[in-house]
């Protein structure tokens, strides 16, 4: 750069005031009392950075008596939104002032805003053990527990804040933990009561918001979000709301919330991008490109915006431009349904020239120029697609316009014919490019016989019935056709044929109870179909083989992929799998790999309302999962995506609202392969007098039993309760109960009942089939 004496001018008098400073930094650097005293000063002048400048020197001389210099710089980190420093300088003046309930307060307060709940909640913990009356800790407190999946927990500590006074964050925090434990109603009471309190508190609006969202009140949610953004103005409740507006379609009024939040931040570019998708969706296509254009000027090389400014381009007709944006796709994506489309626009754009592709595909034939039909067969339905690089224009089969449907560039066509004395299928289809292609189809005619059915089991009575004497039917036989059998079905129920010397061989079983007809039908490669059906008649010593404790439900939730698939506890899925398969069990269910949302939904609402409608009696909840325990909590572990562990743990104490949810179920049985269910849900029994469960000869009207087993290694564990199921299966004992364990004695396992509860401890039991 070239330079002027009037820049010299100016640059000496800089020089010397720089070195004069430098001096006297130096000077004071051997005196640290005025460091402090200076740096105070300037933080009392809010000279935030001069201040930290003059707290480290003082800091750095380790002496005691400058150990007010960490509040004071944390003080100026927090001025100047530099959170994380400030929290270090915090947490060192909580071990300088081990006695100061007000700085452990204001730790665990920017922890919690940090969202470090875990950290937040010892900081909070550490407040109310020097000052047990503090209403600030155990507000964050409470808010830092459900986060950390410990609603009830958090719940009852929001309560005692209340007792002590009422303010906005307070009702904040009980609506959280109620919204967390699926107490909707309860949730947006709090909700609303905090916002009454204080208008100007933003939390409320947002989470009350989502809860709506959540649970389908749109419109409400949208009407909270209003609210919002009419009190604080501001991007996050402009853009929650403008979400709800894009899954109404409300495109509109979406772009018009976009723009709102681009005129208070105008450097979130990512907004252009998505404002440029909504012009699009209405048709303001100058106004999508000017954004979009835009977006590129700071992000020139993502291939999604190069795709939607191509489309746009395309809509405007300015196709030279709109092929050199899809080249741009090409050139920059990795994505393969991104390039695979910006190939196809370009081609559809530079106008192809090659006939569409007919293919039939129903009936079948011997070859691709001909279909099968029967000798005296006169209608058929001809279904088959057509494909091609651009869309299709018109399809004719035999001069007939048939049924047609797109899916992209293949068309789905099927249409009835009758025919008389036709030879041939004629098929003529065209793009809009009109290239054209005819194809015709010989008819081949051929036998007309239906399969024939031999019956093996069960025996039929003489007017052509089956006598039912058992709750399940073995069906048995085999069809013969010369041409092949294509299907067979068993009351509807597609069966997989086994061909052995020309015979297509079947078997199924079939609910003897709730049927009342055996219908057996199949039909050959030339589309000859029969039907068998047999009435199905019940004799006085039909056999109930369902469990004395009444409909009996198992329910498996497995975390056998976190991440990274955990061989051992699939291998010990499929091992107890194998093995509940010989009791007699009405309906096993399997929740597989789920994250903690899906498993807290299923064990909350969808689990206990099946229940209800399928009249189960008993039920047998089986968790087999990775574990976690933190102090008195212990978790399951679940799917997440994320990689914050928090959002994985799924804390046991779910159990409680899970047995709230099922008081239908007269016997319910907890089993745990994974951490210990802990004291503070789990009321340890001593017996429970039913370990001969073969000895039973009257059942409690209501019971439960809580069965925990810890597992240290997966690698090297072998389950003890799948080892006593199989022992019962081999023995061939009549039953398999939990009741036995009472017998062993090891400091991993766990038995009780929920504690608070006064249900009798009776563990399902489960009966081997045929008993």
């Amino acid at each position: 750069m070239k330079l002027y004496k009037k820049h010299i001018y100016y640059i000496k008098p800089a020089i010397v005031l720089l070195f004069v400073m430098v001096l006297q930094l130096s000077a004071i650097a051997q005196r640290p009392g005025k460091a402090f005293r200076t740096g105070k000063q300037a933080f009392e002048y809010k000279e935030y950075i001069r201040a930290i400048g003059w707290l480290t020197i003082a800091i750095d001389a380790q002496k005691s008596k400058f150990n007010d210099a960490y509040l004071y710089r944390a003080k100026s980190y927090e001025a100047l939104n530099r959170q994380q420093e400030a929290i270090k300088d915090y947490i060192a003046a909580t071990m300088l002032f081990p006695n100061r309930a007000d700085i452990f307060q204001k730790t665990a307060r920017l922890l919690y805003n940090q969202g470090n709940y875990n950290e937040a909640l010892q900081y909070a913990t550490s407040t109310l053990d020097i000052d047990t009356a503090s209403f600030e800790a155990m507000k964050i407190q409470s808010l830092a527990l459900t986060h950390m999946g410990n609603a009830e927990s958090a719940l009852l500590i929001s309560d005692q804040a209340a007792q002590l006074k009422q303010d906005a964050e307070v009702l904040y925090a009980k609506a959280l933990a109620s919204d967390s434990l699926g107490l909707i109603d309860y949730a947006i009471a709090y909700y609303n009561e905090a916002i009454s309190i204080n208008k100007s508190y933003k939390p409320p609006y947002h989470d009350m918001g989502r809860l709506l969202v959540r649970n389908g009140y749109l419109d409400k949610a949208i009407d909270i979000f209003t609210q919002a953004t009419k009190e604080f103005n501001d991007p996050t409740s402009y853009k929650l709301r403008s979400l709800i507006y894009g899954v109404q379609g409300n495109t509109l009024a979406q772009i018009s919330d976009l723009t709102k939040i681009l005129t208070l931040e105008p450097t979130r570019i990512n907004l252009y991008f998505d404002r440029a998708e909504q012009y699009k969706k209405v048709n303001l296509l100058q106004n999508a490109l000017s954004d979009i254009n835009y977006y590129l000027e700071w992000d020139l090389y993502l291939p999604s915006a190069w795709l939607l400014k191509g489309q746009i381009l395309e809509e405007l007709y300015m196709i030279s431009k709109a092929i050199e944006a899809f080249e741009n796709v090409i050139k920059y994506s990795t994505s393969e349904e991104q390039t695979d489309y910006a190939e196809k626009a370009i081609f559809r754009l530079k106008k192809e020239k090659f006939p569409p592709k007919i293919t039939i595909i129903s009936p079948p034939g011997p070859d691709a120029t001909s279909i099968s039909l029967g000798k005296n067969q006169n209608r058929v339905t001809i279904k088959g697609t057509i494909q091609d690089a651009s869309k299709i224009g018109s399809v004719l089969v035999n001069g007939l316009k048939p049924d047609t449907s797109y899916n992209g560039n293949l068309v789905n066509f099927s249409i009835q014919l009758t025919l008389d004395t036709s030879q041939f299928i004629h098929i003529v289809a065209s793009d809009v490019y009109r290239n054209t292609v005819s194809k015709s189809y010989k008819i081949l005619r051929v036998e007309k016989d239906p399969p024939l059915l031999y019956l093996q089991e069960p025996r039929l009575t003489e007017d052509s019935a089956v006598d039912v004497s058992t709750s399940q039917l073995n069906i048995k036989g085999f069809f013969y056709d010369f041409s092949g059998i294509k299907w067979i079905r068993i009351n509807g129920k597609n069966i997989q044929p086994q061909v052995r010397e020309g015979k297509f061989y079947f078997s199924d079983k079939l609910d003897g109870v709730n049927n009342d007809s055996l219908i057996i039908e199949a039909s050959d490669y030339f589309s000859n179909e029969i039907s068998y059906k047999y009435k199905l008649k019940y004799t006085d010593t039909l056999k109930n083989e369902s469990s004395p404790l009444g409909k009996t439900w198992y329910v498996l939730i497995v975390s056998d992929s976190i991440g990274t698939v955990l061989p051992e506890i699939r291998a010990y899925k499929n091992d107890l799998l194998s093995a509940i398969n010989h009791y007699n069990i009405d309906s096993v269910v399997v929740l597989n790999s789920l994250s903690k949302e899906s498993v807290e939904r299923s064990l909350l609402f969808d689990l206990p309302t099946a229940f209800r409608d399928n009249r189960v009696e008993t039920m047998i909840l089986h968790i087999v999962s990775p574990g976690y325990t933190n102090g008195a909590f212990s978790y399951w572990v679940t799917t997440s995506s994320l990689k914050d562990k928090a959002y994985s743990l799924l804390n046991t104490s779910i159990l409680r609202t899970f047995f709230n949810a099922c008081k239908s179920i007269t016997y319910k049985t907890v089993i745990s392969e994974s951490v210990h269910i802990p004291t503070n849900i789990l009321s340890p029994v001593e017996n429970c007098e039913c370990e001969d469960c073969a000895g039973i000869h009257s059942y409690p009207d209501k019971g439960q039993y809580l069965f925990s087993i810890k597992i240290d290694n997966w690698h090297t564990y072998e389950s003890p309760y799948l080892s006593s199921m199989k022992e019962v299966i081999e023995s061939n004992d009549r039953c398999f109960s939990l009741a036995k364990f009472f017998n062993i004695k090891s400091n991993n396992i766990s038995i009780g009942t929920l504690k608070g509860n006064n249900e009798r401890a009776f563990p399902a039991i489960m009966y081997l089939k045929g008993e």
